[in-house]
């Protein structure tokens, strides 16, 4: 609204997390995600291409993950496939890592770091203030939440060391 009033007709990107915390998620009435419906697993690779290993699902997201090499990535079909097969589209959800744009129809997951508590769904979209149609967002450096989309992709590459949502139930 504030770059409305200046003028300004359109954004092209959104910072997204930046307003995400406590008192914002209670205000939207959002009820987290049973445990038992989802794991949360790091992305992980072998140094042969073809062989992938899936690493223990993780108990909580963590500020901090393991550097890992920037050219590794594994694709997303063959990654669950190995794990929790079979792989059905929309039961995945990527780590925002780098700019990437959302369209209106895929849904977003936050994730509250210190209680390990999911959100998904059109709660979460709005928490975040993301409009109903095509916008680019940027993930910002908010430690207390981490934002995950939804992956509408056979062959989307993951990064290894981020952290892939799963939805199990």
């Amino acid at each position: 609204m504030d770059n409305r009033a200046k003028g300004v007709r359109s954004t092209t990107s959104l910072f997204v997390g930046a307003d995400v915390n406590a008192a914002a998620v209670k205000a939207a009435n959002l009820t987290p995600l049973p445990t038992k419906e989802r794991k949360i697993v790091v992305v992980a690779r072998t140094k042969n291409t073809e062989a992938l290993f899936f690493e223990k699902p993780i108990n909580r997201v963590t500020k901090s993950r393991p550097v890992a090499d920037k050219a590794w990535h594994v694709e997303i079909q063959p990654f669950v496939e190995a794990a929790y097969p079979p792989y059905r589209v929309g039961m995945a959800y990527y780590e925002l890592s780098k700019s990437e744009k959302v369209t209106a129809d895929k849904q977003i997951a936050v994730v509250e770091v210190d209680t390990n508590q999911v959100y998904v769904g059109d709660g979460a979209r709005a928490l975040l203030g993301l409009p109903n149609g095509v916008c680019r967002v940027k993930p910002t450096l908010n430690q207390d939440y981490k934002i995950y989309v939804e992956s509408t992709s056979l062959n989307r590459h993951l990064k290894v060391g981020t952290h892939l949502l799963l939805l199990t139930g």
